[in-house]
């Protein structure tokens, strides 16, 4: 039992728009959305990275804008809005 629900719809998958994240330090900088709680803000404030919390409705578009340079959600959240598309 995950009291958190963190792994709710699967396992997270980080996707961004122009740079390859092969290692916890390539995320240094990045301003990452994640899904609002503090759980999320707290794992990439940790990975010194800079959380950024956005609706899922509007993630494609701050993607494309480059208001965020990436993202993280389970592979079928990625697939169901095409995030695909802007990462």
């Amino acid at each position: 039992r995950f009291q958190y629900g963190l792994l709710e719809n699967g396992f997270r998958q980080i996707s961004t728009v122009d740079k390859r994240v092969l290692i916890a330090e390539d995320l240094r900088g990045m301003r990452m959305r994640v899904p609002d709680g503090q759980m999320f803000r707290d794992v990439f404030t940790a990975l010194e990275a800079q959380p950024v919390t956005i609706n899922i409705r509007e993630l494609y578009a701050a993607l494309k804008s480059r208001q965020v340079d990436g993202q993280e959600n389970p592979l079928v959240i990625t697939e169901v809005n095409r995030l695909y598309e802007v990462t």
